[in-house]
């Protein structure tokens, strides 16, 4: 059975000497002896220098950090001993097929090794960060759990036994430490004297969180929302682990805390909080402006109402004092005009309501008689005529 570990080579030359070579003791003893540590099995797509000069030349041209995509393959000394070079060759040409399968269209390194402490054969692969087909950085095929996929699939073709996976009995617990570090840059962003990225660093300072930025270009047009040249700024936050039964000072990628806490998310929110600051403020001024006219009429004229009632219009100087004399004469006069109009309205009401009452009281006499047949008001109205001038009337 073989295990995998996946990584990023970002320093393709300094891996091919540690493979080769070794580190430190061991890498003298070689290069003072002429030798390497390469075992059987090991092969690549081209040689040593040309396989690193490549990965140099790809990695400047595209403007790339990883250079390579390194993966070991180890197996278990009761499977594959180191003693046996048919179980070296058989580890290289393992570990080569995986490479392939994973990623056939790119340049291959594999350098099986036999001298560990564990006393295991392991390899160790490293893949160029470029597809020749598509002329783009490797996509597919990078994650531990894909290698190890198809790690499990070739050792099953060659009957080598397979670690299965067993189900989980408990869930995951929530990381506490990341949950607390969020809670915390929140609330700085919240703050009210938060109004810029220097703001922020200190907010966040004052709640026990360091934000450390760094800046960098882009090498490359394949990054989203970037193009080569342009400036980029990754952020990464520390603060203390008090959550875990160690206390201990650990850190975090704004990207990994989520996406809202990265350096470009973290200005767009400034600028939203400054932008709805400014609209509040537009607000209470345009409500203030609107209640200021109001406000010094109100107070225009009750200041015009108290010179009235004290007389002070005789203490002020020049034509001032005059004006102000004049405009209460006005006044005055307007109030006794208008007083003396309603005054005669009045009258003449109480006039024209005394005749209709003269009227009302006389019309019932007169109103009876229209109750009588035609030639009986006419008969009546003849005799009322004759007493009227003394004469007789017409039945006497």
């Amino acid at each position: 059975m073989s295990v995998v570990r996946v990584a990023a080579l970002h320093d393709l030359a300094g891996h091919d000497a540690y493979v080769s070579e070794g580190r430190g003791e061991q890498r003298r003893d070689h290069l003072a002896d002429a030798t390497d540590r390469l075992a059987p099995g090991s092969r690549a797509d081209l040689s040593r220098e040309e396989f690193v000069a490549l990965g140099h030349q790809l990695a400047r041209e595209h403007g790339r950090r990883v250079e390579a995509l390194g993966i070991v393959v180890a197996w278990s000394p009761d499977e594959l001993s180191i003693d046996s070079p048919v179980d070296l060759q058989l580890a290289g040409d393992h570990a080569y097929a995986l490479a392939k399968r994973l990623h056939p269209h790119s340049p291959v390194s594999v350098v099986v090794h036999a001298d560990s402490a564990g006393q295991h054969v392991h390899a160790h692969v490293a893949i160029l960060n470029h597809n020749f087909e598509t002329g783009r950085a490797l996509t597919a095929g990078r994650r531990h759990r894909d290698v190890a996929a198809v790690n499990d699939e070739l050792s099953r073709e060659q009957g080598m036994r397979v670690i299965e996976p067993q189900p989980r009995t408990a869930t995951r617990a929530a990381a506490p430490f990341d949950d607390l570090l969020r809670q915390r840059i929140v609330e700085a962003l919240a703050h009210p004297e938060t109004c810029d990225w220097e703001a922020f660093v200190a907010t966040c300072a004052a709640r026990g969180v360091e934000v450390v930025a760094t800046s960098h270009e882009i090498m490359s047009d394949a990054r989203r929302g970037k193009r080569r040249g342009d400036a980029s700024t990754g952020v990464t936050y520390k603060a203390l682990d008090t959550t875990g039964p160690k206390r201990r000072v650990r850190r975090r990628k704004a990207s990994a805390l989520g996406a809202e806490f990265t350096y470009d998310a973290i200005l767009a929110a400034l600028a939203m909080k400054d932008t709805q600051a400014e609209r509040e403020a537009e607000r209470e001024s345009s409500a203030t402006s609107r209640a200021r006219p109001a406000r010094e009429r109100s107070e225009l004229l009750d200041t015009m109402q108290g010179v009235l009632l004290r007389g002070a219009y005789a203490a002020l100087p020049g034509y001032a004092g005059l004006a102000l004399k004049v405009g209460v004469t006005a006044t005055r006069s307007s109030q006794r005009l208008a007083a003396q109009r309603a005054l005669e309205a009045d009258l003449v009401r109480q006039h024209v309501e005394a005749i209709e009452a003269e009227a009302a009281r006389r019309r019932p006499r007169s109103a009876s008689r229209s109750h009588l047949p035609p030639a009986a008001q006419r008969h009546a109205e003849m005799d009322r005529a004759v007493r009227q001038r003394g004469d007789r009337g017409v039945g006497e």
